[in-house]
C-alpha cells in the first residue's frame, strides 16, 4: 500500500490517497474520513456509499 499526501500551497494537509495492491485507490480527508474510491478495473470512481461519481480517476474532485 502506498500513500500520497495532497497539500495546500502553505503545506497544510488537504487529503491523502492510498493505493492498495489491487490497484484500488481511496481518498481520505485530514480527519481520517474516507470520502470515495477508484476502481481501475472498471475505470470508475465511487463515493463511500457506493454511488457512481463518474468514469476515470475523479478522486480529487471529492475534496
Amino acid at each position: 500500500m502506498s500513500r500520497v499526501m495532497l497539500q495546500h500551497g502553505n503545506g497544510q494537509l488537504r487529503a491523502w490517497v492510498e493505493t492498495f495492491q489491487s490497484g484500488k485507490k481511496q481518498i481520505y480527508l485530514p480527519s481520517g474520513i474516507a470520502v470515495g474510491f477508484y476502481i481501475p478495473k472498471t475505470n470508475t470512481t465511487h463515493g463511500m456509499s457506493g454511488k457512481l461519481i463518474g468514469r476515470g480517476d475523479l478522486l480529487t474532485s471529492l475534496i
